[in-house]
């Protein structure tokens, strides 16, 4: 199994270092980086490299292994149940019946015509609010609606601009395609690249992300697109001249040139 009991991370198996023994360091990290994003939050992650054949195996024995591990709990879920059963059944005639059908009867105030209505007890019955269970996924996790994702944005270090560019890419992927640890993990990196690279360099890669269908954010552009931008911050406008050097000393050379020509001419009486 690739992934461990309760979803906490995932198994690297020693066999994968021999598949994965040409990949550089810099490869490497980024495939074992898209994995653990990938066992956390469900979502797929998009590499250009090398690394790429190596994630599409690693993923799938994941994938393969967290959902033999949800069967496993269905599987002890319905073993629980089917004993708690048989040993209500059993307990009938111990007297647990008996017990349940007196709690039934003291909850639903049933009306006496002889003895009349216990007015105080219905009084206290019809004063509890209705019970509404939580709502929870699959796995007993609370589900984030708009104001919990909102709640995480707000609470987070992300500058106005930023935050309505995460809420853009978060109604891009559509409702339920992150859970807690996902939108957190999601605002997590958003803060560090735009960090190490400013959020110039983000908001144009995640725009590039969305542009392309892509399923995640293709953060190791941000680099790129970094001095990108820092090269384009330097290009002159248009219609300014930048400055050459090695023009300007071609010029000045050309003009001594001219200068030592026209003394040598003087001095010999040809000018």
């Amino acid at each position: 199994m690739s992934s461990n009991e309760g979803g906490k991370g995932f198994i690297w198996y020693h066999d994968y270092m021999n598949k994965t023994a040409k990949l550089s360091d810099q490869e490497l990290g980024r495939l074992v980086r898209a994995l653990t994003v990938f066992s956390e939050t469900g979502e797929e992650q998009e590499l250009a490299g090398r690394e790429s054949i190596a994630y599409d195996f690693i993923s799938e024995d994941i994938r393969r292994a967290k959902a033999a591990y949800q069967d496993k709990c269905e599987k002890n879920a319905r073993a629980g149940a089917n004993g708690a059963s048989a040993r209500w059944k059993k307990g009938e005639d111990s007297g647990i019946a008996k017990m349940a059908n007196d709690s039934e009867r003291c909850r639903t105030l049933k009306t006496d015509s002889e003895n009349g209505i216990n007015k105080e007890q219905e009084q206290i019955y019809n004063s509890l609010p209705p019970y509404c269970p939580p709502l929870t996924g699959e796995k007993g996790e609370k589900v984030p609606g708009k104001s919990g994702i909102q709640a995480e944005l707000d609470s987070s270090g992300l500058s106005d601009r930023m935050k309505g560019k995460v809420s853009e890419w978060l109604s891009y992927k559509g409702k339920g395609a992150y859970k807690p640890a996902g939108v957190k993990a999601l605002i997590s990196r958003v803060e560090k690249f735009s960090r190490e690279y400013g959020e110039d360099s983000v908001i144009e890669v995640i725009d590039d992300s969305m542009a392309n269908g892509y399923k995640g954010i293709v953060f190791d552009r941000c680099e790129k697109v970094s001095k990108k931008n820092a090269l384009s911050a330097k290009t002159p406008p248009e219609g300014e001249k930048s400055f050459d050097a090695e023009d300007f000393f071609d010029r000045a050379l050309r003009r001594s040139y001219a200068v030592m020509e026209k003394a040598a001419k003087e001095w010999s009486g040809d000018g």
